[in-house]
């Protein structure tokens, strides 16, 4: 039996009003080049013929899949935040959306560094753990997100490093996430008057 992408090759050189698969990337890098992660709409076409539907009015006659694909990096997000002769503490906050893991039974996951100004890594201590989430009571919602009269709308985990003491200056903060597909981040910094 041939493989699934043998089968769709066979079916796409089916002659039929459509064409079986038309992949629309709708990423590109930095460069402008098409990527090959990000949202893809597939629209495929089931080679339904019906006599009394008119041929110009083909949605019928397919589905459409989106997929979203991304690969884990090899490489740490890395940025930089300054210090001030003053700054006693300063904090960083990562927050994921877990929709995604929830359905995997995976939580995302940060290994924090953070390099001084004078090149010194530091491995980031997490002081705390944070999870948070929004229920809704009217809004449309699908089955999967529903339980009775409430709606989840998605939850979220927040995950706080700190650094006590930093040097004054330009500092860089390496960060390499596991098991998510997308995060913010925001540095807070204690002031001493």
């Amino acid at each position: 039996m041939p493989s699934a992408s043998k089968r769709c090759a066979a079916r796409s050189a089916r002659p039929t009003a459509h064409r079986a698969f038309h992949p629309r990337p709708t990423t590109s890098d930095s460069r402008g080049s098409k990527s090959n992660t990000g949202d893809q709409a597939v629209p495929v076409n089931l080679g339904i013929s019906d006599p009394n539907r008119a041929d110009d009015r083909g949605y019928w006659q397919q589905v459409d899949l989106d997929f979203q694909l991304w690969t884990e990096p090899d490489e740490p997000f890395e940025t930089t935040f300054s210090v001030s002769e003053s700054t006693t503490n300063a904090t960083l906050e990562l927050n994921t959306n877990r929709h995604r893991a929830a359905e995997t039974g995976q939580d995302a996951d940060f290994e924090v560094t953070f390099v001084s100004p004078d090149g010194e890594e530091i491995e980031a201590e997490r002081s705390q753990l944070t999870d948070s989430g929004r229920v809704n009571l009217g809004a449309l919602r699908r089955p999967s997100q529903t339980d009775g009269t409430y709606a989840s709308q998605g939850s979220h985990q927040t995950f706080t490093d700190e650094l006590d003491d930093p040097a004054a200056g330009e500092w860089a903060v390496r960060i390499m996430p596991t098991k998510t597909m997308d995060f913010e981040y925001e540095f807070t910094r204690t002031e001493d008057n």
